[in-house]
C-alpha cells in the first residue's frame, strides 16, 4: 500500500485496488509457460466487481483462464472468491508480444 495518509486511513482490508492487482497477477501466471524468453504482457482493460472488502489475512483464491486470443490482445475470465463472497472479474485484455 503506498503510505500516502489517504490509504493509511482505510480499514484493514484488502480494497478494490489491491485486489486488482492479484487478479493481474493471476492472469500472468496463467502464460507461465507460454511465452517465449524476454516476452511479456501488459494489462490494459479489466472490468472487476468487487461485491465486499476482503479481511487482510483473509484466505482469497483467484483462478485466470485464457478466453480469447485476438492477435496480440489476449482476453482472461476470472474467478476469485474469498470467506465471505465471490470477487467478479473479467481481466479484458492484456496485450502480448
Amino acid at each position: 500500500m503506498p503510505e500516502s495518509g489517504h490509504f493509511t486511513a482505510l480499514p484493514a482490508v484488502s480494497a478494490t485496488g489491491c485486489l486488482v492487482g492479484i487478479v493481474e497477477w493471476a492472469c500472468m501466471r496463467a502464460l507461465d509457460g507460454h511465452l517465449d524468453d524476454g516476452e511479456q504482457t501488459l494489462g490494459v482493460h479489466v472490468d472487476f466487481s468487487h461485491e465486499v472488502p476482503t479481511p487482510l489475512g483473509s484466505p482469497l483464491t483467484v483462478g485466470a483462464e485464457l478466453t480469447g486470443v485476438e492477435g496480440r490482445h489476449l482476453t482472461f475470465t476470472v474467478k476469485a472468491f474469498d470467506d465471505a463472497a465471490r470477487v467478479r472479474a473479467r481481466l479484458d485484455g492484456r496485450d502480448g508480444p
